[in-house]
């Protein structure tokens, strides 16, 4: 009766195929029609993220079968894995096709796996009186591989949501996606590899948390530093200065110029700096003492400014404590170069 499922996926994933290559074909075949690539003004981007100038016609469109090429569509480093993986989903395919030929009472010829350049593969060879059996046991057969790929895939996804993270947790890993993400590698030229130390928590960027119960499920990294930057900061309140401070900075058409770091990005021995949406917020503090005349100032619009909010690996804090005190390290320069670095 198992196998007999495999047979309905089968039949019903064949027809699937079809219809996805047909899409992906018509989707680039329309491509080249109605835009046909251009060479001759071809430019060279870093990782395709700056589009900036590039025709539309010249930017890849999304088509509905994405190939996974080392080295083209995924880095170098991502090749163990891919072999890996690779190899053991078909020994699990070859076992589905050695498990129903069992229940057939075929017999098997040799099983075992082979090597072709640098990718692995694994193989069952079967008896020639498969092509005796009755066709709905030789579907069986035949559809049991990739049936068994369907079910491995099925069991890993729902493990995502289900008891697995029990599991992990038993055996020393803990799940942050409520907290923040985990820094992995920084690029070895980048100026942020002196400040975002592997394993580090990033908390927020600009205004924007990383730790929103609301934000579950969503890439609010990637929808943060890769949006189009109409706006070019995104801090939902300004921060108070001293109004002579302000004042002294060199007066622009729609403000004043400032040093944005100690304000941004303040240190331990610059003095505290409170957050405003007007300027009248900043007359007193939240114990209601009358400070200094203050102005609320935010970054201008021209400018490329982005604060993010780094905390210590959670094995350096208190027994893996999520509480934080977050560093802010800013950063000036397009935001995509970030999630580039």
């Amino acid at each position: 009766m198992f196998y007999n499922f495999g047979v309905f996926f089968g039949v019903v994933g064949f027809f699937a195929g079809i219809f996805v290559l047909c899409i992906s074909s018509r989707d680039l075949i329309s491509k080249l029609v109605d835009s046909p690539l251009d060479v001759s003004n071809a430019q060279i981007v870093k990782r395709g993220l700056d589009l900036e100038g590039i025709p539309e016609s010249a930017v890849p469109s999304n088509f509905t079968v994405k190939p996974i090429i080392p080295g083209v569509t995924v880095p170098w480093s991502h090749l163990p894995v891919l072999l890996s993986a690779l190899f053991f989903a078909q020994c699990i395919h070859e076992a589905g096709h050695a498990i129903s030929a069992g229940l057939e009472n075929l017999p098997l010829h040799s099983v075992g796996f082979s090597l072709t350049l640098a990718l692995p593969s694994a193989f069952v060879a079967l008896s020639p009186s498969l092509n005796e059996l009755k066709h709905v046991a030789r579907l069986r057969i035949i559809a049991a591989g990739a049936w068994h790929n369907l079910v491995l895939c099925a069991a890993i996804y729902l493990s995502s949501y289900l008891s697995s993270n029990t599991l992990w947790t038993h055996l020393g890993w803990s799940d942050i996606s409520g907290v923040g993400r985990v820094v992995l590698d920084v690029e070895a030229d980048s100026p942020l590899r002196a400040h975002l130390e592997p394993g580090s928590l990033i908390y927020a960027l600009d205004d924007t948390s990383l730790s929103d119960p609301d934000t579950s499920g969503r890439d609010v990294w990637g929808e943060f530093l890769l949006a189009e930057e109409r706006i070019e900061h995104s801090l939902r309140k300004g921060f108070c200065v001293r109004g002579e401070w302000y004042q002294r900075g060199s007066l622009l058409e729609n403000g004043h110029c400032l040093d944005p770091v100690p304000i941004l990005s303040p240190n331990e021995d610059d003095a505290e700096v409170f957050r405003c949406e007007k300027s009248h917020d900043c007359d007193s503090n939240s114990s209601g003492e009358v400070r200094e005349p203050m102005q609320c100032v935010a970054p201008g619009a021209e400018t490329h400014l982005t604060r993010i909010s780094v905390g210590p690996p959670l094995w350096q804090t208190k027994n893996g404590a999520t509480t934080h005190t977050a560093e802010i390290v800013l950063w000036s320069g397009p935001r995509s170069e970030i999630w580039d670095e």
